[in-house]
C-alpha cells in the first residue's frame, strides 16, 4: 500500500485543505489519481452526511434530489461524481500538478514512490464572462 499526498491550492499557491490516499500499485496515472480522490471524498462525505459536501466536484441539482433518502440523508455515487470530475478537467475546470509540474494529460503515468505531492487549483468562473 502507498501513499499520496493530496493538496487543494490557491491560484497563488497558498494550500488550502492536505490529504492522503492509499493506493494499491505502484504506477498510476492522473485518471486513477483523480478517481482515488473523488471516491475518497465521497466516501468520507457519505459516511458523515451531515456535513456539507466539498468535494473536487459539486453534485448536480438532479443527483441530490435523486438520492435523498430520509432516514440517512443524501447518498453521493462516486462513479458519478467520477465522470463529472474527469470532465472538468479535460474543461479546465481545475489544473493538477505532480510534484510542482501541471499535467495536462489524463493518462500521464506516474510512479508513486516518486509522487511527494500532487496539488489541485479549481478555477472559479468569472460570471457574465
Amino acid at each position: 500500500m502507498n501513499i499520496i499526498s493530496l493538496t487543494d491550492q490557491t491560484v497563488s499557491g497558498a494550500s488550502i485543505n492536505t490529504f492522503d490516499i492509499s493506493v494499491d500499485s505502484e504506477e498510476i496515472t492522473l485518471r486513477e489519481i483523480i478517481s482515488a480522490r473523488v471516491t475518497y471524498e465521497v466516501g468520507l462525505y457519505n459516511s458523515k452526511t451531515k456535513k456539507p459536501y466539498s468535494g473536487l466536484v459539486t453534485p448536480s441539482a438532479t443527483e441530490v434530489t435523486l438520492n435523498k433518502i430520509p432516514s440517512t440523508g443524501r447518498i453521493v455515487d462516486a462513479e458519478e461524481q467520477t465522470y463529472v470530475a474527469l470532465d472538468g478537467f479535460l474543461k479546465n475546470s481545475f489544473f493538477v500538478f505532480v510534484n510542482d509540474k501541471q499535467v495536462a494529460d489524463l493518462d500521464s503515468k506516474f510512479n508513486v514512490k516518486d509522487i511527494q505531492e500532487v496539488g489541485f487549483i479549481k478555477l472559479t468562473p468569472l460570471v457574465g464572462g
